[in-house]
């Protein structure tokens, strides 16, 4: 957009799935496999398009906290399967049982 002969940048309110896999640092296929799912989206034919705020919720919702003794906690909205929860939970377990 030009305004009295300067270039004014707009906003990006929304990211194709190439654009948002980047924005989040991640490869195109891991977005597809990991988070397209998790996130709503505007669908138009085939394109798809990702709001940049439901991209910034996703991440804070997903987001490791540190814990004390610097024990990774994860929020219970990244949590979601059952196997990741067990993993977890061992890597929990083999850090407090004091190996003698």
């Amino acid at each position: 957009m030009l305004r009295h002969g300067k270039t004014v940048q707009t906003p990006r309110l929304a990211c194709n799935r190439t654009e948002a896999a980047h924005a989040l640092g991640v490869s195109v296929d891991f977005f597809d496999e990991h988070v397209a799912d998790e996130l709503p989206c505007v669908r138009r034919g085939r394109l798809r398009l990702y709001p940049v705020a439901e991209l910034e919720r996703w991440l804070e919702r997903a987001a490791e906290r540190i814990g004390r003794g610097g024990l990774a906690v994860f929020s219970p909205f990244a949590a979601h399967r059952s196997a990741h929860l067990a993993h977890v939970a061992v890597v929990v377990l083999l850090w407090i049982v004091p190996w003698r």
